[in-house]
């Protein structure tokens, strides 16, 4: 099975001064690689702009890696417009009812705090 095939993944990103910093994603494979969406002025996008190099590995929803898995490494960029797209409906198609309440839960939350259009991007991961 391969990364972008797990539930979950921890997504490593680095700090500047080289500290890792991980958190649970849900994870699609897309373009030969692996993808996920987040918020465009989220701390791992932050970190990704700085030092694309990233690591995932296999864990549960709350980002405990599962025993007996491997570090699979890559790097991480921010997603077209375009990319976006086929990530997100990947995601939906993938974790799906979910995936929709989740975001119904953000646009809520958006129009309650009104603060403005969603800021979502994508994340296209190579692996190495």
């Amino acid at each position: 099975m391969s990364i972008a095939e797990e539930k979950y993944v921890s997504f490593t990103t680095f700090r500047r001064s080289g500290e890792r910093k991980s958190t649970p994603v849900w994870i699609v494979p897309i373009d030969g690689g692996a993808g996920f969406t987040t918020g465009r002025d989220s701390w791992k996008m932050k970190r990704l702009r700085s030092d694309p190099r990233c690591e995932l590995q296999p864990s549960n929803g709350r980002g405990v890696v599962v025993d007996g898995t491997v570090v699979v490494t890559g790097t991480a960029r921010e997603s077209t417009p375009e990319e976006y797209q086929r990530i997100a409906a990947a995601v939906t198609d993938k974790y799906g009812v979910a995936a929709k309440l989740i975001r119904s839960m953000a646009a809520v939350r958006r129009f309650i705090s009104r603060s403005g259009p969603d800021d979502s991007t994508g994340v296209i991961v190579t692996l190495d």
